[in-house]
């Protein structure tokens, strides 16, 4: 049974009592006709209707039933929520754009019918050719009266005039129609930046005429669920700026080879896709449409093998990072999100990782090519597989609860920052060959333990409970290291490249001498360094050394500026050549007082 009038001034519920037989619905349906019965709207296989889009029931199960139906172009947007359309016909009016950014493969649509009075634009055309492309098992049908040259190659596109279509003659379109082609080679600009306060399906009209290779949006709110631009086949550097609006699915070009996307919450539909994009950023929220948190199956984001650099600063819980083994050419990544895993043990490629993970247990597997690795996860635990692999690292930063840290194998680094929240963490410092042990601390008559010694740091950081007692420290500049460990009782500082002249107790300032204009200047060296009272912090310059601190000194602090001349000479005459001390061979005994641990330097005027 049929029904034609339009049901705007119809109740539904009253057609279902008395017509429970219905099939199809040709007419519109309007936003206050909420209340269908159920069982009445499962024999529905076919909706004629004008306005999909405000069908408040269209996410409902019985939609699924529906096999074909017959809209306006402006509701091919809500095409993918019907799962068994098979059969659609489109009505196209003056003012409203063609897309199909909506449909996906998930869509069981065996036949689209067309009806485009108007010309074709750019836009348009290429829309279709790639929607024909991606989709060649459907069947399309075009009823127009202007047609592109391009649209006559394209084997599962038919196309139809639509003054003999009315005469229902169908027949293949003349050669007279290619003069009413439009030509790609018109408004050749490369370089596109757009701005729109409000982004709509229409906004795409200013995109329509141009073949660009740079594209630039700003969009302050965004009004659409979709956006295809596989249509601009030349487009290679993308870049999209959201404030606010709808999640947005973005199904991006074959040519891209740079892709930024900035604010509001986006996802790309065609990631894996992209063999040519070789730099990926995104500052959003990035992953599938948010709904509620519990059973939602996280969908994976699998990069193309041709990407170099990834940026990725949130995952949403929906979203997780696919697997790494096929990126050969990666060369930087740093994702932020809920990262319970990453092997990059296949990536030789792979030189930077940084993690902000928010997951309660993350295992990482490394590759022995890093440079840089920064790992942060303050919510939770952070296991460590392959470790003692990395030998080139310049940079390490870790935040997060670790037991334990094999950093053994690496004798370059330049740049450390470990902060544990764990109880006792066990870290093994690196094993330097006896060669470099000698180049460093022979000259003062010292013969430290491998196993607690840094050299040539730029920066450090230390905040935890790590299981050492004495730390050697060799920095390559004048550094202020932090380091907050209580169970690290013995620290001795040794600067390179830098003329120390003293050390100033009261106000804890060490005076070095510039070698550009040889001004004298003061640097708190200990002003990060917790704990001082509990410390014996000893400083060495080539043969000269400073007790800066220890718990005897801490007990009897100095309660005026007058000074003794033991004190002068244990801080340094004013002469940067006299009023210093030797250090002893016996660096391990320990000061009974600060009378007994000046006995033990010998002074020496001649250095």
């Amino acid at each position: 049974m049929k029904i034609n009038p339009p049901l705007i001034f119809l109740d539904i519920s009253f057609i279902s009592k008395y017509f429970n037989q219905i099939q199809t619905f040709r007419g519109n349906l309007v936003e206050y006709q909420t209340e269908i019965n159920e069982i009445f709207f499962k024999q529905i296989y076919w909706f004629e209707i004008n306005v999909l889009t405000t069908i408040n029931l269209i996410n409902s199960q019985y939609y699924d039933k529906i096999i074909e139906i017959r809209i306006e172009v402006n509701d091919i947007i809500r095409l993918h929520l019907l799962k068994n359309v098979q059969r659609i016909i489109i009505y196209h009016f003056h003012g409203k754009l063609l897309s199909f950014s909506s449909i996906n493969k998930k869509n069981k649509i065996k036949k689209i019918v067309i009806y485009h009075k108007e010309k074709l634009n750019e836009y348009e055309i290429n829309s279709l050719l790639h929607f024909c492309q991606r989709f060649n098992t459907i069947s399309i049908s075009l009823i127009s009266s202007y047609f592109a040259e391009q649209l006559f190659y394209i084997s599962n596109l038919k196309l139809f005039s639509y003054d003999i279509f009315n005469d229902e003659n169908e027949k293949n379109i003349p050669n007279y129609f290619k003069s009413y082609s439009n030509s790609f080679e018109e408004n050749q600009i490369n370089n596109i930046e757009k701005q729109f306060d409000i982004f709509n399906d229409n906004s795409l009209w200013e995109l329509c005429n141009i073949k660009m290779t740079q594209l630039i949006l700003i969009i302050n709110q965004n009004t659409i669920n979709f956006l295809d631009l596989t249509c601009f086949e030349v487009l290679t550097h993308f870049q999209l700026n959201i404030s606010s609006g709808k999640h947005l699915k973005l199904t991006l070009p074959n040519s891209l080879q740079s892709c930024s996307l900035n604010g509001n919450t986006l996802w790309v539909n065609n990631l894996k896709e992209l063999s040519h994009l070789n730099s990926f950023y995104v500052n959003s929220n990035y992953g599938p449409l948010i709904k509620q948190q519990t059973k939602i199956k996280q969908k994976k984001i699998c990069l193309p093998s041709s990407v170099e650099s990834c940026f990725i600063k949130t995952m949403n819980y929906n979203a997780r990072l696919g697997s790494l083994l096929d990126l050969n050419l990666l060369k930087q990544l740093n994702i932020s999100g809920v990262v319970s895993s990453m092997d990059c043990s296949n990536n030789n490629s792979l030189t930077s990782l940084l993690i902000n993970s928010s997951s309660p247990i993350i295992t990482i597997t490394f590759n022995s090519h890093l440079n840089y690795i920064n790992i942060t996860n303050k919510k939770g635990k952070i296991l460590f597989k392959n470790f003692d692999v990395i030998k080139t690292i310049k940079c390490l930063s870790i935040d997060g609860d670790f037991d334990k840290l094999d950093l053994s194998n690496i004798i370059s680094i330049k740049d450390l920052s470990l902060s544990s929240s764990s109880k006792k963490t066990t870290v093994l410092f690196p094993h330097y060959d006896q060669t470099q042990l000698q180049h460093y601390f022979t000259s003062v008559g010292i013969k430290p333990k491998p196993k607690s010694i840094i050299l040539c740091c730029n920066s450090l950081i230390l905040r935890g409970n790590f299981l050492v007692s004495k730390l050697f420290l060799v920095l390559s500049h004048i550094t202020i290291p932090t380091i907050e460990c209580p169970l690290l009782n013995r620290i001795i500082l040794h600067y390179q490249n830098v003329e120390c002249i003293g050390f100033d107790l009261l106000t804890q300032k060490l005076k070095i001498l510039s070698p550009l204009n040889k001004c004298c200047s003061c640097v708190s060296i200990l002003s990060n360094i917790t704990q001082l009272n509990q410390k014996k912090i000893t400083l060495l310059y080539k043969t000269k050394v400073f007790l800066l601190c220890s718990p005897k000194m801490n007990k009897n602090p100095p309660r005026s500026k007058s000074r003794t001349t033991n004190q002068k000479r244990l801080f340094g005459s004013k002469s940067p050549n006299k009023g210093l001390y030797l250090l002893s061979d016996d660096t391990s005994s320990s000061s009974s007082d600060l009378d007994d641990d000046i006995k033990q330097y010998i002074y020496h005027s001649d250095v």
